[in-house]
């Protein structure tokens, strides 16, 4: 049975695959590429010297324009990983944005890789995780073919953020009407992304790229330091130390430490890049 149910869930991921491609100019130009063998590890520069961080990524897509190459990060994931404001802005969750990042500081090196894209830079288009695994619909009839297939696709939509220039929409999925089929982007009348779209501008994009990296370097220091003191987080009621395999060794109790657990707040984009651009403070900062 598990192996059957497997095997059909892959089924309809490739076909969605498939049909992506066949439309998309965006096209993959490396899978599991390694950030300690493909690329030098990603430096990340702190007080007390130079952290190396190593990684992989599953893929990165890419799509040349006037000799600028258009890359997006992917990461596949079995369970139910969203791309999460909240979890970016208090430290969580950093892995693609600081791969996407750090292909823009390692362009010579990359796009060395790549001599017959023809491109000279790079521009960061995006940041998405797909699932890896179409989930079962439950329905009260037979659904007919097309319904059916709808149905498990809406399962496969890609979360994240992708640049909002009109033309990397449209590269990324010609022809959307109202609402992305592979990339979490719906459009309003006059053809720009509505509020609820996983989009950023240029502006947002190197907002992000600076948190990351103030980010990434306090959580560095942090280590440095010896600071690991017990301060999980808790994201959409589901709580790290449920995960954990050192929770018997913290002995944190959740609902008597209170003032340790650090509660996610779920948030827009739109309030997320006003704080990055100094409008105001946010809970569970991590510090």
């Amino acid at each position: 049975y598990l192996f059957h149910r497997i095997r059909r869930s892959l089924d309809v991921l490739i076909d969605n695959l498939y049909d992506e491609f066949s439309k998309s100019s965006f096209r993959p130009l490396d899978f599991e590429l390694s950030f300690s063998g493909d690329l030098p590890p990603v430096q990340i520069h702190t007080q007390y010297g130079t952290a190396s961080l190593r990684g992989i990524v599953d893929r990165v897509d890419g799509w040349v324009k006037d000799g600028v190459l258009y890359v997006r990060v992917v990461d596949y994931k079995s369970g139910a990983k969203a791309f999460s404001y909240g979890e970016i802005l208090n430290g969580l969750g950093m892995q693609m944005p600081v791969y996407l990042f750090a292909l823009r500081h390692e362009a010579e090196r990359y796009l060395a890789r790549h001599p017959s894209l023809g491109a000279d830079a790079i521009v960061p288009a995006g940041v998405l995780y797909t699932p890896a695994r179409a989930e079962p619909y439950a329905a009260p009839h037979d659904l007919p073919d097309d319904e059916l297939h709808a149905k498990l696709d809406a399962t496969l939509m890609r979360s994240g953020i992708v640049l909002s220039d009109p033309e990397v929409i449209e590269a990324m999925e010609p022809g959307i009407e109202t609402e992305g089929r592979f990339i979490p982007v719906k459009l309003l009348k006059n053809r720009q992304p509505s509020p609820v779209s996983g989009v950023a501008d240029a502006a947002q994009f190197d907002l992000l790229e600076r948190h990351v990296r103030h980010m990434t370097a306090l959580t560095a220091e942090l280590m440095s330091e010896g600071q690991i003191g017990a301060r999980p987080a808790v994201l959409h009621g589901i709580q790290a130390c449920t995960y954990c395999d050192y929770k018997s060794v913290c002995f944190l109790n959740a609902e008597r430490d209170t003032a340790r657990v650090r509660h996610i707040p779920t948030m827009s984009g739109k309030d997320f890049y006003h704080i990055l651009d100094g409008g105001g403070a946010h809970g569970g900062k991590l510090d």
